[in-house]
């Protein structure tokens, strides 16, 4: 399922935790989060307490997406037959 949506399930080992694994659910586009001040600056004009992580645009055009490209290609044959 988390395949499917594009969220890859992956198992890992944090050095505080030995050899317990953690189950990780990754996103296909990586993100970052601003500065501490620009964070508690723009937390503190919102009201909220939370802060969604950020992602640039040259992420989501350099994201490699095998449905995607599967679909362009089947477009781009029917085009030219």
């Amino acid at each position: 399922m988390f395949k499917g949506l594009r969220f890859p399930v992956g198992f890992q080992c944090l050095d505080d935790f030995g050899d317990l694994p953690f189950c990780v659910i990754s996103s296909p586009v990586s993100s970052t989060l601003p500065s501490d001040p620009v964070i508690r600056h723009s937390t503190e004009i919102s009201g909220s307490r939370s802060f969604e992580e950020l992602i640039s645009d040259a992420e989501i055009e350099a994201m490699r997406d095998g449905l995607r490209e599967q679909l362009s290609e089947a477009l781009a044959a029917a085009s030219a037959g």
